[in-house]
Protein backbone atom coordinates (compact mmCIF):
# COMPACT_ATOMS: atom_id res chain seq x y z
CA UNK A 1 0.00 0.00 0.00
CA UNK A 2 1.53 3.61 -1.02
CA UNK A 3 2.50 5.71 1.86
CA UNK A 4 2.04 9.32 1.52
CA UNK A 5 4.95 11.43 2.76
CA UNK A 6 3.98 13.55 5.54
CA UNK A 7 5.21 17.17 5.97
CA UNK A 8 5.93 18.90 9.15
CA UNK A 9 3.70 21.93 9.29
CA UNK A 10 2.48 24.07 12.03
CA UNK A 11 -0.58 21.72 13.14
CA UNK A 12 1.50 18.42 13.03
CA UNK A 13 2.28 16.36 10.23
CA UNK A 14 0.57 17.06 6.94
CA UNK A 15 0.52 14.41 3.48
CA UNK A 16 0.19 18.42 1.65
CA UNK A 17 2.74 20.66 1.01
CA UNK A 18 1.74 24.33 -0.20
CA UNK A 19 3.13 25.06 -3.77
CA UNK A 20 4.63 28.05 -2.51
CA UNK A 21 8.56 29.51 -2.89
CA UNK A 22 9.76 32.36 -1.26
CA UNK A 23 12.97 34.60 -2.00
CA UNK A 24 14.25 35.06 1.68
CA UNK A 25 17.85 36.82 2.32
CA UNK A 26 19.01 33.42 3.48
CA UNK A 27 17.89 32.25 -0.10
CA UNK A 28 14.30 30.08 -1.57
CA UNK A 29 12.13 28.15 0.89
CA UNK A 30 9.23 25.90 -0.03
CA UNK A 31 6.02 24.61 1.83
CA UNK A 32 4.86 25.42 5.37
CA UNK A 33 8.39 27.12 5.79
CA UNK A 34 7.34 29.78 2.50
CA UNK A 35 4.03 30.09 4.06
CA UNK A 36 5.87 31.20 7.97
CA UNK A 37 7.20 33.86 5.89
CA UNK A 38 4.05 35.23 4.27
CA UNK A 39 2.38 35.47 7.86
CA UNK A 40 5.33 37.48 8.61
CA UNK A 41 5.26 39.82 5.68
CA UNK A 42 1.34 39.93 6.91
CA UNK A 43 2.81 41.99 9.89
CA UNK A 44 4.59 44.42 8.48
CA UNK A 45 3.12 47.54 7.32
CA UNK A 46 1.50 48.11 3.86
CA UNK A 47 4.28 49.79 1.67
CA UNK A 48 6.71 47.17 3.25
CA UNK A 49 4.51 43.90 2.85
CA UNK A 50 3.65 44.52 -0.63
CA UNK A 51 7.47 44.73 -1.67
CA UNK A 52 8.52 41.89 0.71
CA UNK A 53 5.76 39.73 -0.89
CA UNK A 54 6.84 40.93 -4.48
CA UNK A 55 9.78 37.94 -3.54
CA UNK A 56 6.84 35.09 -2.99
CA UNK A 57 5.35 32.84 -5.65
CA UNK A 58 1.97 31.81 -4.19
CA UNK A 59 1.15 28.80 -6.16
CA UNK A 60 4.00 28.31 -8.56
CA UNK A 61 2.29 25.24 -10.08
CA UNK A 62 -0.14 27.71 -11.77
CA UNK A 63 2.60 30.73 -12.49
CA UNK A 64 4.41 28.20 -14.77
CA UNK A 65 4.79 29.81 -18.15
CA UNK A 66 7.95 28.76 -20.42
CA UNK A 67 10.26 31.75 -21.48
CA UNK A 68 8.69 33.91 -18.71
CA UNK A 69 10.36 35.64 -15.55
CA UNK A 70 10.30 36.82 -12.52
CA UNK A 71 12.51 39.34 -10.39
CA UNK A 72 13.22 37.84 -6.65
CA UNK A 73 15.22 39.42 -4.63
CA UNK A 74 17.01 41.15 -6.85
CA UNK A 75 17.53 38.94 -9.61
CA UNK A 76 15.63 37.35 -12.59
CA UNK A 77 14.11 34.23 -12.92
CA UNK A 78 13.13 31.77 -15.64
CA UNK A 79 9.90 30.03 -14.57
CA UNK A 80 11.95 27.03 -15.02
CA UNK A 81 14.73 27.93 -12.91
CA UNK A 82 11.74 28.71 -10.10
CA UNK A 83 11.03 25.32 -10.92
CA UNK A 84 14.03 23.64 -10.68
CA UNK A 85 14.47 25.35 -7.21
CA UNK A 86 11.45 24.42 -5.99
CA UNK A 87 12.18 20.63 -7.13
CA UNK A 88 15.42 20.62 -5.39
CA UNK A 89 14.15 21.91 -2.52
CA UNK A 90 10.94 19.50 -2.17
CA UNK A 91 13.13 15.96 -3.24
CA UNK A 92 15.50 17.49 -0.05
CA UNK A 93 12.16 17.75 2.00
CA UNK A 94 11.04 14.29 0.54
CA UNK A 95 14.82 12.77 2.17
CA UNK A 96 14.26 14.76 4.99
CA UNK A 97 10.69 13.28 6.21
CA UNK A 98 11.91 9.54 4.83
CA UNK A 99 15.92 9.20 5.79
CA UNK A 100 15.16 5.75 5.63
CA UNK A 101 14.66 5.89 1.60
CA UNK A 102 17.98 6.06 0.44
CA UNK A 103 16.32 6.00 -3.17
CA UNK A 104 13.29 7.70 -3.03
CA UNK A 105 13.89 10.56 -5.83
CA UNK A 106 15.40 7.42 -8.50
CA UNK A 107 11.89 7.62 -9.74
CA UNK A 108 9.27 9.64 -10.21
CA UNK A 109 5.42 9.97 -11.53
CA UNK A 110 4.02 13.34 -12.12
CA UNK A 111 0.53 13.22 -12.02
CA UNK A 112 -1.20 16.55 -13.93
CA UNK A 113 -4.52 17.66 -15.44
CA UNK A 114 -6.06 16.42 -18.26
CA UNK A 115 -5.63 19.77 -20.52
CA UNK A 116 -2.42 20.87 -19.34
CA UNK A 117 -0.30 22.55 -21.82
CA UNK A 118 2.68 20.01 -23.30
CA UNK A 119 5.05 22.72 -22.84
CA UNK A 120 4.35 23.12 -18.96
CA UNK A 121 4.40 19.39 -18.73
CA UNK A 122 7.73 19.24 -20.68
CA UNK A 123 8.83 22.08 -18.44
CA UNK A 124 7.91 20.08 -15.23
CA UNK A 125 9.86 17.08 -16.58
CA UNK A 126 13.19 18.65 -17.33
CA UNK A 127 13.63 20.76 -14.04
CA UNK A 128 13.21 17.11 -12.63
CA UNK A 129 15.74 15.63 -14.59
CA UNK A 130 17.79 18.94 -13.85
CA UNK A 131 17.47 17.60 -10.15
CA UNK A 132 18.71 14.16 -11.10
CA UNK A 133 15.78 11.80 -11.30
CA UNK A 134 16.58 10.27 -14.75
CA UNK A 135 12.71 8.53 -15.05
CA UNK A 136 9.99 10.80 -14.74
CA UNK A 137 6.45 9.50 -15.89
CA UNK A 138 3.47 11.38 -16.24
CA UNK A 139 0.25 10.72 -15.65
CA UNK A 140 -3.80 11.87 -16.31
CA UNK A 141 -5.26 13.14 -12.27
CA UNK A 142 -8.40 11.66 -12.76
CA UNK A 143 -7.45 8.46 -13.56
CA UNK A 144 -4.58 8.33 -11.22
CA UNK A 145 -7.27 9.26 -8.90
CA UNK A 146 -9.41 5.98 -9.56
CA UNK A 147 -6.36 3.94 -9.53
CA UNK A 148 -5.86 5.19 -6.08
CA UNK A 149 -9.82 4.56 -4.86
CA UNK A 150 -9.20 0.67 -6.45
CA UNK A 151 -6.27 0.11 -4.30
CA UNK A 152 -8.99 -0.03 -1.30
CA UNK A 153 -12.28 -0.80 -3.62
CA UNK A 154 -13.46 -2.99 -5.58
CA UNK A 155 -14.18 -1.92 -9.15
CA UNK A 156 -16.47 -4.32 -10.45
CA UNK A 157 -16.34 -5.39 -14.23
CA UNK A 158 -18.67 -3.44 -16.50
CA UNK A 159 -18.80 -0.41 -13.07
CA UNK A 160 -18.86 3.11 -14.73
CA UNK A 161 -17.83 5.51 -12.76
CA UNK A 162 -17.86 9.40 -13.57
CA UNK A 163 -14.93 10.93 -11.77
CA UNK A 164 -15.64 14.96 -10.53
CA UNK A 165 -12.14 16.18 -9.68
CA UNK A 166 -12.87 19.73 -8.10
CA UNK A 167 -9.27 20.83 -7.33
CA UNK A 168 -7.67 24.45 -7.08
CA UNK A 169 -6.78 25.05 -10.65
CA UNK A 170 -10.19 24.37 -11.99
CA UNK A 171 -12.95 21.74 -12.43
CA UNK A 172 -12.27 17.89 -14.73
CA UNK A 173 -14.57 15.30 -15.15
CA UNK A 174 -13.28 12.34 -16.83
CA UNK A 175 -15.74 9.08 -17.71
CA UNK A 176 -14.25 5.65 -17.10
CA UNK A 177 -15.47 2.05 -17.30
CA UNK A 178 -14.02 -1.45 -16.83
CA UNK A 179 -14.06 -3.91 -19.42
CA UNK A 180 -11.79 -6.62 -19.76
CA UNK A 181 -10.30 -6.21 -15.90
CA UNK A 182 -8.81 -2.62 -17.09
CA UNK A 183 -10.16 0.99 -17.12
CA UNK A 184 -10.92 2.35 -19.99
CA UNK A 185 -12.00 6.27 -20.75
CA UNK A 186 -14.75 5.72 -23.04
CA UNK A 187 -15.96 9.39 -22.94
CA UNK A 188 -14.23 12.96 -23.52
CA UNK A 189 -13.06 14.56 -20.97
CA UNK A 190 -14.24 18.20 -19.67
CA UNK A 191 -12.35 20.63 -18.08
CA UNK A 192 -13.28 24.42 -16.55
CA UNK A 193 -10.31 25.76 -16.01
CA UNK A 194 -12.29 28.94 -14.24
CA UNK A 195 -14.20 26.87 -11.91
CA UNK A 196 -11.72 25.65 -8.67
CA UNK A 197 -10.90 26.06 -5.21
CA UNK A 198 -8.75 29.23 -6.31
CA UNK A 199 -11.67 30.69 -7.75
CA UNK A 200 -13.06 30.56 -4.76
CA UNK A 201 -10.73 32.10 -2.56
CA UNK A 202 -11.16 35.04 -4.92
CA UNK A 203 -14.68 35.42 -4.11
CA UNK A 204 -13.81 35.36 -0.36
CA UNK A 205 -11.55 38.27 -1.33
CA UNK A 206 -13.71 40.33 -3.43
CA UNK A 207 -16.66 39.51 -0.58
CA UNK A 208 -13.87 40.46 2.30
CA UNK A 209 -12.88 43.33 0.05
CA UNK A 210 -16.40 44.99 -0.29
CA UNK A 211 -17.14 44.33 3.62
CA UNK A 212 -13.90 45.84 4.41
CA UNK A 213 -14.49 48.97 2.67
CA UNK A 214 -17.77 49.78 3.29
CA UNK A 215 -17.58 49.02 7.44
CA UNK A 216 -13.61 50.24 7.39
CA UNK A 217 -13.28 52.45 4.37
CA UNK A 218 -10.00 50.09 3.64
CA UNK A 219 -9.17 49.36 0.33
CA UNK A 220 -7.10 45.90 0.25
CA UNK A 221 -7.18 45.81 -3.54
CA UNK A 222 -5.73 49.72 -3.67
CA UNK A 223 -2.33 48.08 -5.07
CA UNK A 224 -3.50 45.01 -6.48
CA UNK A 225 -4.38 41.31 -4.92
CA UNK A 226 -2.99 41.09 -0.89
CA UNK A 227 -1.22 37.74 -1.22
CA UNK A 228 -1.46 37.65 2.43
CA UNK A 229 -5.06 38.08 3.11
CA UNK A 230 -6.07 35.51 -0.12
CA UNK A 231 -3.84 33.11 2.10
CA UNK A 232 -6.80 33.59 4.64
CA UNK A 233 -9.32 33.54 2.47
CA UNK A 234 -8.17 30.04 1.15
CA UNK A 235 -8.20 29.20 5.21
CA UNK A 236 -11.57 30.37 5.43
CA UNK A 237 -12.64 27.98 3.11
CA UNK A 238 -11.22 25.40 3.98
CA UNK A 239 -12.51 25.54 7.47
CA UNK A 240 -16.38 25.56 5.70
CA UNK A 241 -15.02 22.05 4.02
CA UNK A 242 -13.44 20.25 7.37
CA UNK A 243 -16.00 21.48 9.99
CA UNK A 244 -19.46 21.33 10.69
CA UNK A 245 -19.66 24.48 12.52
CA UNK A 246 -22.76 27.33 10.87
CA UNK A 247 -20.42 30.13 11.15
CA UNK A 248 -16.52 30.08 10.54
CA UNK A 249 -13.73 32.95 11.29
CA UNK A 250 -10.31 33.98 10.80
CA UNK A 251 -8.06 37.10 11.42
CA UNK A 252 -7.45 39.34 8.61
CA UNK A 253 -4.24 40.99 9.17
CA UNK A 254 -4.91 44.86 9.79
CA UNK A 255 -8.65 44.46 9.52
CA UNK A 256 -9.31 42.59 12.58
CA UNK A 257 -11.63 39.30 12.91
CA UNK A 258 -14.07 38.16 10.41
CA UNK A 259 -17.07 36.09 10.00
CA UNK A 260 -19.08 34.39 7.92
CA UNK A 261 -22.07 32.11 7.79
CA UNK A 262 -22.31 29.34 5.94
CA UNK A 263 -25.38 30.14 4.72
CA UNK A 264 -23.66 33.40 3.37
CA UNK A 265 -20.97 31.20 2.07
CA UNK A 266 -23.03 29.18 0.21
CA UNK A 267 -24.49 31.67 -1.45
CA UNK A 268 -21.74 33.56 -2.46
CA UNK A 269 -20.10 30.01 -4.44
CA UNK A 270 -22.82 28.55 -5.30
CA UNK A 271 -23.04 29.99 -8.99
CA UNK A 272 -19.46 28.86 -9.05
CA UNK A 273 -19.97 25.32 -7.98
CA UNK A 274 -23.09 25.15 -10.52
CA UNK A 275 -20.53 26.04 -13.26
CA UNK A 276 -18.21 22.93 -12.08
CA UNK A 277 -21.57 20.61 -12.13
CA UNK A 278 -22.37 21.83 -15.39
CA UNK A 279 -18.83 20.19 -16.59
CA UNK A 280 -20.35 17.05 -15.05
CA UNK A 281 -23.40 17.43 -16.57
CA UNK A 282 -21.43 17.99 -20.17
CA UNK A 283 -19.76 14.50 -19.50
CA UNK A 284 -22.69 12.59 -18.07
CA UNK A 285 -24.66 14.15 -21.43
CA UNK A 286 -22.08 12.15 -23.84
CA UNK A 287 -22.09 9.11 -21.71
CA UNK A 288 -25.77 9.21 -22.07
CA UNK A 289 -25.93 9.59 -25.84
CA UNK A 290 -22.91 6.52 -26.01
CA UNK A 291 -25.63 4.25 -24.23
CA UNK A 292 -23.31 4.24 -21.20
CA UNK A 293 -23.87 3.37 -17.34
CA UNK A 294 -22.92 5.53 -14.93
CA UNK A 295 -22.60 3.41 -11.40
CA UNK A 296 -20.86 6.09 -8.79
CA UNK A 297 -19.59 9.39 -9.14
CA UNK A 298 -16.12 10.08 -7.28
CA UNK A 299 -15.05 13.01 -5.78
CA UNK A 300 -11.59 13.76 -5.77
CA UNK A 301 -9.78 17.29 -4.92
CA UNK A 302 -9.65 19.32 -1.60
CA UNK A 303 -12.52 21.71 -2.79
CA UNK A 304 -14.99 18.60 -3.13
CA UNK A 305 -14.88 18.59 0.83
CA UNK A 306 -17.53 21.13 0.54
CA UNK A 307 -20.76 20.03 1.86
CA UNK A 308 -22.35 22.37 -0.85
CA UNK A 309 -20.42 20.41 -4.11
CA UNK A 310 -22.13 16.88 -2.82
CA UNK A 311 -25.34 18.62 -2.33
CA UNK A 312 -25.77 20.16 -5.40
CA UNK A 313 -24.21 17.08 -7.35
CA UNK A 314 -27.42 15.14 -5.69
CA UNK A 315 -29.67 17.39 -7.43
CA UNK A 316 -28.66 17.07 -10.82
CA UNK A 317 -27.71 13.17 -10.31
CA UNK A 318 -30.79 12.16 -8.43
CA UNK A 319 -30.30 8.61 -8.57
CA UNK A 320 -26.73 7.98 -8.84
CA UNK A 321 -24.47 7.54 -5.72
CA UNK A 322 -21.91 10.23 -4.86
CA UNK A 323 -18.89 8.87 -2.58
CA UNK A 324 -15.63 10.83 -2.00
CA UNK A 325 -12.69 9.18 -3.27
CA UNK A 326 -10.88 7.82 -0.21
CA UNK A 327 -7.82 9.86 0.88
CA UNK A 328 -8.71 12.42 -1.74
CA UNK A 329 -6.20 14.88 -0.93
CA UNK A 330 -3.39 11.92 -1.84
CA UNK A 331 -5.54 9.57 -4.20
CA UNK A 332 -4.07 10.61 -7.26
CA UNK A 333 -0.56 10.08 -5.61
CA UNK A 334 -1.05 6.76 -4.56
CA UNK A 335 -2.96 5.76 -8.10
CA UNK A 336 0.42 6.96 -9.88
CA UNK A 337 2.28 4.70 -7.43
CA UNK A 338 -0.25 2.04 -8.13
CA UNK A 339 -0.23 2.29 -11.69
CA UNK A 340 3.41 2.33 -12.50
CA UNK A 341 4.48 -0.11 -9.54
CA UNK A 342 5.72 -3.10 -11.60
CA UNK A 343 8.86 -2.68 -13.69
CA UNK A 344 11.29 0.45 -14.20
CA UNK A 345 12.17 1.41 -17.66
CA UNK A 346 10.11 2.23 -20.65
CA UNK A 347 6.43 2.59 -21.35
CA UNK A 348 4.91 0.21 -18.43
CA UNK A 349 1.58 0.36 -20.48
CA UNK A 350 1.96 0.72 -24.40
CA UNK A 351 -2.17 -0.13 -24.61
CA UNK A 352 -3.52 2.86 -22.91
CA UNK A 353 -7.71 2.80 -23.69
CA UNK A 354 -9.00 5.87 -25.17
CA UNK A 355 -11.69 7.22 -27.61
CA UNK A 356 -10.22 7.60 -30.81
CA UNK A 357 -10.49 11.21 -32.66
CA UNK A 358 -10.89 9.76 -36.03
CA UNK A 359 -13.39 6.73 -35.55
CA UNK A 360 -15.25 7.46 -32.12
CA UNK A 361 -14.62 4.03 -31.32
CA UNK A 362 -13.25 2.57 -27.87
CA UNK A 363 -9.60 1.41 -29.24
CA UNK A 364 -6.03 1.03 -27.96
CA UNK A 365 -3.42 3.57 -28.54
CA UNK A 366 -0.37 1.91 -28.94
CA UNK A 367 2.91 4.12 -28.37
CA UNK A 368 4.56 4.24 -31.47
CA UNK A 369 8.09 6.30 -31.45
CA UNK A 370 9.28 9.73 -29.60
CA UNK A 371 9.07 13.15 -31.99
CA UNK A 372 11.12 15.98 -31.08
CA UNK A 373 8.92 18.65 -30.23
CA UNK A 374 5.55 16.18 -30.29
CA UNK A 375 6.40 13.66 -27.26
CA UNK A 376 5.09 10.36 -27.45
CA UNK A 377 3.15 9.33 -30.70
CA UNK A 378 0.54 6.79 -30.31
CA UNK A 379 -1.74 5.27 -33.30
CA UNK A 380 -5.46 3.89 -33.43
CA UNK A 381 -4.99 -0.22 -34.20
CA UNK A 382 -8.68 0.07 -35.61
CA UNK A 383 -7.98 2.95 -37.86
CA UNK A 384 -4.68 4.10 -38.14
CA UNK A 385 -5.06 7.49 -36.86
CA UNK A 386 -2.17 8.92 -35.27
CA UNK A 387 -1.82 11.23 -32.41
CA UNK A 388 0.67 12.85 -29.91
CA UNK A 389 1.51 13.51 -26.94
CA UNK A 390 -0.15 16.87 -27.63
CA UNK A 391 -3.50 15.58 -28.45
CA UNK A 392 -4.09 12.75 -26.45
CA UNK A 393 -5.43 12.31 -22.45
CA UNK A 394 -2.99 9.82 -21.25
CA UNK A 395 0.82 9.84 -21.42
Amino acid sequence: MPEAVRFMSGQGPSVKLPSVLAGTDKGFVIGYEAVKVMEHYASLPVNQRRQKMANVISEIRVLLTPGMKEHINGRNYTHAELLSIFFDLLLKAVKTACPQDDAIDDYVVLTHPVDIAHPKLEMMVEALHKQGVSRVKTLAEPFAAVKGYELTHTVNEGEGLLVFHFGAVGTEVCYMKKQEGKLHILAAPATNAHCGGNDLDYLLYEHLHNYLLKSQHQDISADGIDLCILQQCRKLKEMFGTCDDSVCETDIHHAGRFRLSREAFNALVYSKIDEAINVARIVANDVKGKKFNIDKILLVGGSSHLPLVKSHLSESFTETPIEMCCNEDTAAARGAIGQYAVGADGPFDPHLSMICRKCQSPFCFRYKDVIPGRGFVYHCLDCGWEGSGVKVVLF
